[in-house]
């Protein structure tokens, strides 16, 4: 009856948790295994203006945080943009060779926006296959037009 009971409260707190898939239980076992992936970074974006007009650059920057006790590896920092309407100049997708405890490090985009609107920014930094998002920054394009969005 205590094994059972026990069981039970395990299940219920790794649902409450969330505890990911590869969780092992086992009803003749006193334990719970269980893997945690914890992502050591933290992202932050910056933008130059949070107001543009159609063709006007505007500068993204993602500054990346290693807050783990060691080496972080092979970052790769993604721009999203949740609709069309804004030009990413050059790459998506940039990388950041290594990160010591510690350290931050930032990577950078150019934006031209090409129709007035509102532009949710977010970007994402991945490592080992754990993933982690930045808050969310609108950028608004209005009308008009400025040489340098090509």
């Amino acid at each position: 009856m205590v094994r059972r009971l026990r069981l039970l409260v395990i299940l219920l707190l790794a649902a409450i948790l969330a505890l990911p898939a590869p969780a092992v239980l086992s009803a003749q076992s006193r334990s719970v295994d269980a893997r945690l992936d914890v992502n050591p970074l933290r992202i932050d974006l910056a933008i130059s203006t949070i107001q543009a007009t159609v063709g006007q650059r505007v500068q993204v920057a993602a500054s990346v945080t290693n807050l783990g006790p060691s080496r972080v590896s092979n970052i790769v920092v993604e721009l999203r943009v949740a609709t069309g309407g804004l030009r990413i100049q050059g790459s998506t997708v940039l990388s950041i060779s290594r990160l010591q405890p510690g350290q931050e490090t930032s990577v950078g985009w150019a934006v031209c926006g090409q129709s007035p609107g509102n532009y949710v920014l977010m970007a994402r930094a991945t490592v080992n296959d754990a993933a982690i998002d930045s808050p969310a920054r609108l950028l608004t394009v209005i009308a008009g037009r400025q040489r340098g969005c090509k």
